[in-house]
């Protein structure tokens, strides 16, 4: 659906560079990677972190860090929810959350 502009779809910076790494890793081809990450940036946006954002999710003591920081960050540039397989992680992180198979079924 971003792929066809329906919708506008974020990952964070920290994904980005996961993908990057995992592609490398186990095709040993940095040229692959690089091809792999510049299809994602057609696709999708990178949702920024700032320095603000690094401290709100540090100060709210969450279980998962990444995960409140990814929360903190999709509120800040007002994402209607945060799309993931990890809904119990997310929760008391004031952003609404969706499975991918619901996600699906709602659009």
């Amino acid at each position: 659906m971003c792929e066809e502009h329906k919708i506008e779809g974020f990952i964070s910076a920290s994904a980005i560079t996961d993908i990057y790494y995992l592609v490398r890793k186990y095709t040993h081809n940095t040229e692959l990677a690089y091809n792999v990450i510049g299809k994602i940036l057609e696709i999708v946006k990178i949702c920024s972190v700032t320095n603000e954002e690094v401290i709100t999710a540090f100060q709210r003591k969450s279980k998962d860090f990444e995960d409140c920081l990814v929360a903190v960050c999709a509120k800040s540039i007002r994402c209607n929810y945060v799309v993931t397989r990890n809904i119990k992680d997310f929760e008391n992180l004031d952003i609404p959350t969706i499975t991918p198979t619901d996600f699906m079924r709602n659009i």
